[in-house]
């Protein structure tokens, strides 16, 4: 069966910046009854055709080569897809902002946000997240909201005749840290020993040769892997955390409760 591939049309920054990436392609934009096997498909080419930040599937094959078989237990677009199945057959106009709703926006910015604000013992307000309004805008068109891919281009034509262009057409400022320089600098030490081919060959996941490379290639400046050596850290710091500690962090929640 002939499957179309979708575009990602949400409302929010990820499922406009594939959309956007995915039109450029060519691929066609299909805004209802969206099957999660287009989805799946959209998914994949849009990782294609802007594969920076992430590995790709055959980066991810040789840098598990150590352990083929945790790779094969993973399906990357499980979790997402059951929101998408969620919509499936419903009248909803635009399932990917409805996925964008259920993931991004409280997993990511709003998450992102709270902790950022409270840690400087400020209180965030999100009105645009005003549960009216949310409901308001998810029965507008698509193609209304954000014609062409382009973000806020509603919001920005109402707000017109009350903000001078200055503010209307500034670029956008994200919670994006200068992880790449950092990893150059302050943090190089810590890249260097938590990824080092001795402690990845202790661990047995990761083969040391692709990840290496990689450090080699992004601490000369060859080529920016900040997105994918982060993801490293953070697999190698989980797993001190909740696997190492395990028997001493089970022990303690048993005192706990005896």
């Amino acid at each position: 069966m002939h499957i179309k591939t979708a575009a990602v049309l949400g409302a929010g920054t990820m499922g406009a910046q594939i959309a956007a990436h995915l039109a450029n392609a060519g691929v066609p934009a299909l805004l209802l009854d969206i099957t999660p096997e287009a989805a799946r498909e959209g998914f994949e080419r849009a990782r294609a055709l802007k594969p920076d930040p992430f590995f790709t599937p055959e980066a991810l094959a040789e840098i598990f080569s150590q352990a083929p078989g945790l790779m094969n237990r993973i399906d990357p677009y499980a979790y997402h897809l059951t929101y998408l199945e969620r919509q499936a057959g419903r009248d909803s106009g635009d399932p990917y902002s409805y996925l964008d709703l259920k993931t991004y926006l409280p997993e990511d910015l709003l998450m992102l946000g709270d902790k950022m604000t409270m840690a400087t013992s400020l209180e965030l307000r999100v009105p645009f997240c005003d549960h009216r309004l949310v409901e308001f805008m998810a029965r507008v068109a698509p193609g209304l909201r954000a014609p062409g891919f382009k973000l806020k281009a509603l919001l920005k034509e109402i707000m017109a005749p009350s903000l001078p262009g200055g503010i209307l057409d500034r670029p956008k400022r994200g919670f994006t840290l200068p992880l790449a320089s950092w990893f150059k600098g302050p943090l190089r030490g810590l890249v260097l020993d938590l990824l080092s081919e001795e402690r990845l060959k202790r661990r047995g996941y990761l083969n040391p040769l692709p990840v290496q490379q990689l450090l080699t290639e992004h601490l000369s400046g060859t080529r920016s892997y900040f997105d994918q050596i982060f993801s490293l850290l953070v697999f190698e710091l989980w797993h001190q955390a909740y696997l190492d500690e395990w028997a001493g962090r089970q022990a303690a929640i048993l005192r706990e409760v005896a």
